[in-house]
């Protein structure tokens, strides 16, 4: 009966094509991890699987030249072929090229105002693998930005590595530049309001100088007059 089955069993799989012929354990190929990536993420049989869903390698389908991905060790398999996983998945050593977000029409400078410090991952979710811990007040610069999951990440590079950040969690540095550019603006308006009403006085003083200078030459001469 156990034969009968297995007999069966085996039938039903060269039936659907889905012989499974497992990779050598030691082939690194088949150890990687993989990030689902991509606009809309991954969709297979009606399934979407969305940007940030780790899978790993385990084996492949030799009669279909596909590849087989286990999403997160559980059971739920889809296959891809070698080109869909060339576009639509990266690796552990791989991220999301800062050409697939929005380019801004300038690079912004700010800083981490997270205490805890921020994630460096390799894609714009939550989902990517984290790579970094960046620490607080740590200066970054992005000119590319990607809207996920209702953050809005930034492109950056920190101690020479690059990824994607939750921009939330920065402070452009531009704005306090800006203020400060401000202040000294004010100030020195202020230091010319100062020297203008200075100099008006200095006119002043010596307007009301010449008139009493005038008034007694004025004077002088009268009384000059009445002596003759």
């Amino acid at each position: 009966m156990k034969k009968a089955i297995s007999i069966a069993i085996v039938f039903l799989l060269i039936l659907s094509e889905c012989i499974v012929v497992y990779a050598s354990i030691d082939d690194p190929m088949f150890q990687d991890w993989y990030v689902c990536v991509g606009i809309s993420g991954y969709s297979y049989e009606g399934k979407t699987f969305e940007p940030g869903t780790r899978f790993q390698v385990c084996d492949y389908y030799d009669n279909v030249d596909k590849y087989g991905l286990w999403r997160n060790n559980s059971r739920s398999m889809i296959l891809v072929t070698e080109s869909d996983l060339n576009e639509f998945f990266i690796g552990d050593n791989d991220y999301v090229p800062a050409e697939s977000g929005d380019k801004l029409d300038r690079e912004i400078k700010c800083e981490i105002d997270s205490e805890d410090g921020l994630t460096l991952r390799n894609g714009p979710g939550r989902g990517f693998i984290a790579i970094i811990t960046m620490p607080h007040k740590a200066e970054l610069t992005y000119q590319y930005t990607y809207e996920n999951g209702g953050y809005t990440w930034g492109f950056v590079q920190y101690d020479g590595i690059s990824g994607w950040c939750s921009i939330d969690y920065t402070t452009p540095l531009e704005a306090a530049i800006e203020d400060e550019s401000d202040k000294d603006k004010d100030k020195s308006g202020d230091g010319s309001t100062a020297q203008t009403e200075k100099g008006s006085n200095v006119v002043n003083i010596m307007a009301m100088l010449t008139v009493i200078v005038v008034a007694l030459t004025v004077l002088a001469i009268i009384k000059m007059v009445r002596k003759k």
